[in-house]
């Protein structure tokens, strides 16, 4: 069961990337239908897919909780805490990254642009030297 939730949770989040934009420093997908339990899975599939970081969450009326994953030079909880406002309650360590956030702010919108210039600039300076 665990196993075809998520091989169709991980197809919702590919056909959300054909939408955005699939070369994005950062991959950020919130979508009603893939559950918490398994966000982090998906997010880990994406990471590694991808070789980027990942944000993947469920959209719920009344709020929303996800997971993160990212790729060992680039720490994911330094990224998402320089927009910790967003958040209610978050966590995690340099790969991982757990947070709940109430459903009117997007982090799609709100978020996407600067966290992915954010992202693109640390991981070039990682790159360069």
């Amino acid at each position: 069961m665990r196993q075809r939730l998520t091989a169709e949770a991980l197809a919702r989040a590919h056909a959300h990337l054909t939408e955005a934009a699939p070369t994005a420093p950062i991959t950020i997908i919130g979508d009603p239908e893939i559950p918490q339990g398994i966000v982090g899975l998906v997010a880990g599939r994406l990471a590694d897919e991808y070789y980027r970081p990942a944000v993947v969450y469920e959209e719920k009326p009344d709020e929303c909780r996800g997971s993160c994953r990212s790729i060992p030079e680039f720490n994911i909880t330094e990224a998402l805490q320089s927009c910790g406002e967003l958040f209610e309650r978050y966590g995690g360590h340099r790969a991982d990254f757990a947070h709940s956030r109430p459903p009117p702010r997007n982090i799609r919108g709100s978020t996407a642009g600067g966290l992915g210039s954010w992202t693109f600039h640390r991981l070039r300076s990682l790159h360069n030297g």
